[in-house]
């Protein structure tokens, strides 16, 4: 079940493939300037600070899947505890725990996964095939017995049974009271949870009650699997009714009627980007009206004011009032991080100002975004033949930091 982990698969390194009204992962909104970096040399990881000083010494596994230039959230450091493994025999047997800033492991490495610690100061786990929930001090908090598990979000984790069941547990390790026939939910938001029930969705509350009906249609992807998240934002959720999107309220009422080919959540608060036909993406307000004429052949999310637009070919960035803040003239760009966005101008990446000036020229094979300062990217890709080479660049351009050789 690929859709249930999308929170957590977020790679930090890896090129990223655009696709019309695809979203992007938020980085932090104030620079954390204790921030430390995962780094991977020689078969070993350590972290660095943001001047490139090794802090931990290269001396913990990646664990039990080769390091091909990414890390995943776990390895960051969150709530003050970071993920590493130590690995043992031929087979590469190992095993999870969590180290602190000094490179001590406070959860020593006794499991076979994990995930990181959420604010709500609760990490997954996982033993013999069975997921659960650990404390800061490694206490078992909630007990093994799920299939898979993601992390913590305003107070509930969304989990499997075996079997198939989905559940939503709270920190005492309950489970939401759901409806008779539920076949699916989402994730909370605004104190509401999508539930699909006899094939529509509607919406409960965190307590369990139907607060919404299920009428609303099922998304399906190519493989024939209803992707429909069910998020509120700003209040409004989008829904899709006779294969036209709008918004409903959290009361249930169609604020915003179903008009749409397609329809962005107000991640913005004031406004989103929605499409009136196949590539014909636009910006609305919340009302549903499209705040300008200008239509455009893909968008993506808005970033620091900012969203990614296609033109023709070429790629740059709208304002709210969907005027081009930045003309279309790259191949490919991302979005906007602590005031810079990667642009590619033919084969290779910069990083480029809310001018549209590129801070940081083109001389990159890979996308990537700045978190705390620093942008990963890649000297020499990885390859089954080649180690490849990597390291971290400030906003200079500079690497501060390269693996070795």
């Amino acid at each position: 079940m690929v859709k249930l982990f999308i929170l957590i698969s977020l790679m930090m390194f890896a090129g990223a493939a655009f696709a019309a009204g695809r979203t992007f992962p938020a980085p932090a909104t104030e620079e954390d300037e204790t921030e430390l970096f995962p780094i991977y040399e020689r078969g070993k990881v350590g972290y660095i600070d943001r001047t490139g000083k090794i802090v931990i010494e290269p001396r913990f596994d990646f664990g039990d899947v080769e390091f091909r230039g990414s890390f995943t959230d776990k390895h960051f450091f969150s709530m003050e505890l970071a993920a590493v493994a130590e690995c043992s025999g031929a087979n590469r047997r190992c095993k999870f725990g969590f180290i602190d800033r000094s490179g001590k492991f406070v959860v020593p490495p006794v499991f076979d996964n994990v995930q990181p610690f959420s604010f709500e100061g609760l990490a997954a786990v996982k033993t013999d095939g069975r997921w659960g929930f650990i404390d800061r001090a490694g206490q078992l908090v909630i007990a093994l017995q799920f299939v898979e598990a993601e992390p913590f979000r305003d107070g509930f984790a969304r989990a499997m049974l075996h079997g198939g069941r989905k559940v939503l547990v709270n920190r005492q390790g309950k489970f939401l009271r759901t409806p008779p026939g539920m076949q699916d939910l989402g994730l909370p938001s605004h104190k509401r949870v999508a539930v699909k029930i006899r094939g529509k969705w509607g919406f409960i509350d965190t307590s369990g009650n139907l607060v919404i009906r299920p009428r609303f249609e099922p998304v399906l992807n190519d493989y024939g699997e209803d992707d429909y998240v069910g998020e509120f934002a700003s209040d409004l959720a989008a829904v899709m009714l006779k294969g036209r999107w709008g918004y409903v309220n959290t009361e249930g009422r169609l604020v915003i009627p179903p008009k749409f080919y397609r329809a962005e959540p107000f991640r913005d608060i004031s406004v989103s980007i929605a499409a009136e036909a196949l590539s014909s993406w636009g910006v609305i307000n919340k009302t549903g009206d499209f705040v300008s004429r200008r239509r455009f052949y893909a968008m993506h999310d808005f970033s620091e004011d900012a969203a990614a637009a296609q033109v023709g070919d070429k790629w740059g960035f709208v304002d709210r009032e969907g005027r081009l803040l930045i003309p279309a003239t790259f191949e490919q760009v991302g979005f906007f991080s602590e005031g810079l966005a990667a642009a590619r101008i033919g084969r290779k990446w910069g990083y480029i100002d809310h001018a549209g000036k590129f801070v940081i020229e083109p001389q990159f094979d890979s996308e990537s975004y700045f978190r705390n300062g620093l942008a990963s990217q890649t000297i020499r890709p990885y390859s089954p033949s080649a180690p490849g080479q990597w390291g971290y660049i400030d906003r200079t351009g500079r690497f501060v930091w390269k693996s070795a050789d």
